[in-house]
């Protein structure tokens, strides 16, 4: 089933749907934009080809996954970019 090309376009079309109800999460517009990009890159290919072959979505599948991390890692309150401020700022801050 992972090796089916449109599965991960169904996995990003219902990921739009999370997103677009999750409105506090700071990943959120990358997350929208990547999901949008795989779902559109597979569908170009619809009028093409009867069936697109898996090593064409590789795009999608990397957008999608990387999507969800960001939706993981931006859900949880604290953000990416608070995580790389307080390490920097601690390294900094320290003799």
């Amino acid at each position: 089933m992972l090796m089916k090309p449109y599965f991960w376009t169904v996995v990003a079309i219902i990921l739009i749907g999370v997103v677009t109800r999750r409105k506090g999460s700071e990943g959120r517009p990358l997350a929208l934009a990547l999901l949008a990009s795989a779902a559109l890159y597979t569908f170009a290919y619809l009028p093409i080809t009867a069936s697109a072959d898996f090593r064409y979505v590789y795009w999608s599948i990397l957008a999608t996954n990387v999507a969800m991390a960001i939706l993981l890692v931006g859900g949880s309150g604290e953000g990416v970019n608070e995580l790389f401020h307080r390490r920097n700022a601690h390294s900094f801050n320290t003799p």
